[in-house]
């Protein structure tokens, strides 16, 4: 069991330095007040975690990988605040889109992961 914890925490580590990093390539180079490294992060996590899904993957990857490695990458919290910063800002416009992308995109990037895995 405790392996398992492991398992987990090993992925989820990887996966947060993986988010750390492209959201700072993104930062250096991305000026406007569309949050796209966010975005970007969660639309690979969604297309992947749809991937790992359809393929056949003994129980301790999926946990190493989608637990871990996948929900370590990506960021649901970090998507709210956000919002909430847009909203801040008066970027209205900016926060609806950036809601609707985001909850559209990410339906259709596990889709994609879907079919993608069969």
């Amino acid at each position: 069991m405790w392996i398992n914890f492991l398992v987990v925490a090993a992925g989820s580590s990887i996966g947060a330095v993986g988010r750390y990093v492209l959201s700072l390539l993104v930062k250096a180079n991305w000026r406007f007040a569309f949050p796209l490294g966010t975005f970007l992060i969660n639309m690979i996590g969604a297309t992947l975690l749809g991937y790992l899904t359809a393929i056949a993957v003994p129980a301790h990857w999926r946990l190493f990988i989608g637990t871990g490695i996948i929900a370590g990458f990506t960021t649901f919290s970090t998507f709210q605040v956000d919002l909430v910063e847009l909203f801040r800002n008066r970027k209205i416009g900016n926060m609806v889109s950036y809601a609707l992308l985001t909850y559209g995109g990410g339906l259709a990037a596990v889709l994609f992961g879907l079919w993608l895995g069969k």
